[in-house]
């Protein structure tokens, strides 16, 4: 139960972040112009003051408009103070925002106490064309670091998050942007990535550790790329739910409790993935979730080794023209495991045991409900042909 608790907890932001200003924040004069965070405080020395020359104190919420930039450079800092009241302070941005720091001088958004949530991160709803480019910088203690409501597609590339509250990065419902190249260090019960009935999303070679979720996509269109990512020591890797048609294809997820999640009606395509050294299971499948599995290898998880399905969930493991090509060769417990009663098909895939039975649960091992869940497991169909060490399998 505290599992399901921690892995549900990031879906409960969306209402924090889009509320409005408050008396005593700034608005940008909606001129065209680029402002520095100089400018900003020269004109607003109420909402942000300088510290020192390249450091800056944000004390109410920065309103960027339509046709303004803010511009943050290399080796500047702007640290939030805590709203005692509600709303957290934050950046609002109906324009565009540059943050180009350099490897060796990122610039850091951040909050004076570093408490996870204590100010609301950087808010994107542009509203024109221009495209807002995030490079290089060190995000810290947000509610969510970068949080994309707006028609343009930001690119957010080569940065840091840590320990953001509800998560790193999120995508609205109908937007889009580029993430690629950042670490995050995620709080223990939030998210790297969330993808909100996104569109068009690009989430390549990121590095995500910790929290409750690595990479979510919560309805996203097959217009949505996953690649090359590797998360490491989340509850779970990545989630696809709702009715996913995200794409997912060369991504690691490692050492976490739960490789991937497919749930809800999800009908994701996981191609060329590798879940390893999972506590529970590579994957779990359930609901009524249908993804498309191929070509995935899994290795070293735990009780339930490779995968296990539930519910009404039926994936498919392969047909017999477009075999799986799942490799579970180097699992030592149950490859795979059917807790629903629906009746399974896995043509094609690659066991770790001679003889399949021995690493498959279904009706044969589950007959009068022997592991007293309360559902007779389906079977799992297949036919087999040697290969090598290991079974591969044709129906």
């Amino acid at each position: 139960m505290a599992r399901t608790r921690s892995i549900c907890f990031f879906i409960m932001f969306f209402a924090l972040l889009c509320t409005g200003s408050m008396a005593g924040d700034y608005t940008t004069p909606n001129n065209g112009d680029t402002y520095s965070l100089s400018q900003i405080a020269s004109l607003a020395p109420a909402t942000v003051y300088f510290s020192n020359p390249t450091s800056f104190t944000l004390s109410g919420t920065l309103n960027i408009s339509s046709l303004d930039t803010l511009q943050i450079s290399g080796g500047e800092g702007l640290r939030a103070l805590t709203n005692p009241d509600s709303p957290a302070y934050g950046i609002i941005v109906r324009g565009r925002i540059l943050v180009l720091g350099t490897e060796g001088s990122p610039a850091v958004l951040s909050s004076h106490d570093a408490v996870p949530g204590s100010w609301r991160g950087i808010i994107i709803m542009s509203e024109g064309v221009d495209v807002s480019h995030i490079d290089h910088a060190r995000i810290e203690y947000a509610a969510v670091g970068v949080n994309v409501r707006g028609k343009a597609t930001p690119i957010i590339e080569n940065s840091e998050f840590y320990r953001c509250m509800y998560a790193s990065m999120s995508v609205g419902p109908g937007f889009s942007a580029v993430i690629r190249n950042n670490t995050i260090t995620s709080w223990e019960r939030g998210a790297g990535v969330i993808l909100d009935t996104a569109s068009t999303v690009e989430v390549t070679s990121n590095t995500i550790t910790g929290g409750a979720v690595g990479i979510a996509t919560l309805g996203s269109d097959a217009a949505t790329h996953l690649s090359e990512n590797h998360t490491i020591m989340n509850d779970a890797g990545f989630v696809s739910a709702t009715s996913d048609r995200a794409i997912v294809e060369n991504n690691r997820f490692e050492s976490g409790y739960l490789g991937g999640v497919a749930a809800d009606y999800s009908t994701a395509f996981w191609n060329k993935n590798t879940m390893e050294n999972q506590q529970m299971a590579g994957m779990g499948i359930t609901n009524d979730a249908a993804p498309k599995l191929r070509q995935n290898i899994f290795k070293g998880n735990g009780t339930l080794g490779g995968i296990f399905i539930s519910n009404n969930a039926v994936p498919g493991l392969g047909t017999t023209g477009d075999p799986g090509l799942n490799d579970f060769a180097h699992i030592t417990n149950w490859n795979l495991v059917n807790f629903s009663s629906r009746d399974q098909y896995a043509p094609g895939n690659i066991w770790s045991a001679l003889s399949p039975g021995d690493v498959i649960y279904d009706y044969a091992d589950d007959q009068g409900d022997a592991d007293g869940n309360g559902v007779i497991s389906g079977r799992v169909y297949l036919s087999q042909s040697a290969t090598s060490h290991s079974w591969i399998l044709y129906r």
